[in-house]
């Protein structure tokens, strides 16, 4: 009984952990799009790194892909498409999930 009490509990903290891992690297991808937008925008410095962290807290919602490219379409309206602004969104997304991991290990 006990074997399977310890089993059950290594499964909820390995679940916890890879909830915790994508969270991360979900707002490592959301930062990477605002910086991106940023320098689309001709913002640098302190300047861009407020406008990504915009994206970082509109990613911590309901639907935060769906939130983040809509904030994106809506800063940089007249300067990039949306269907460009989801792939760049999607090609940003394996490297943040991939340093988000290397990071925490």
């Amino acid at each position: 009984m006990r074997l399977l009490h310890d089993r059950k509990q290594a499964l909820e903290n390995k679940f916890a952990h890879e909830a915790e891992l994508d969270f991360m690297a979900d707002a490592r991808t959301n930062k990477m799009l605002g910086m991106w937008a940023a320098k689309k925008l001709a913002i640098s410095g302190d300047d861009a790194e407020a406008f990504a962290s915009e994206y970082v807290k509109t990613g911590i919602s309901a639907t935060p892909q769906h939130c983040v490219i809509s904030k994106a379409a809506k800063d940089l309206k007249g300067h990039v498409s949306r269907s460009d602004i989801k792939r760049k969104f999607a090609e940003l997304a394996p490297s943040a999930h991939l340093e988000t991991i290397q990071v925490v290990n």
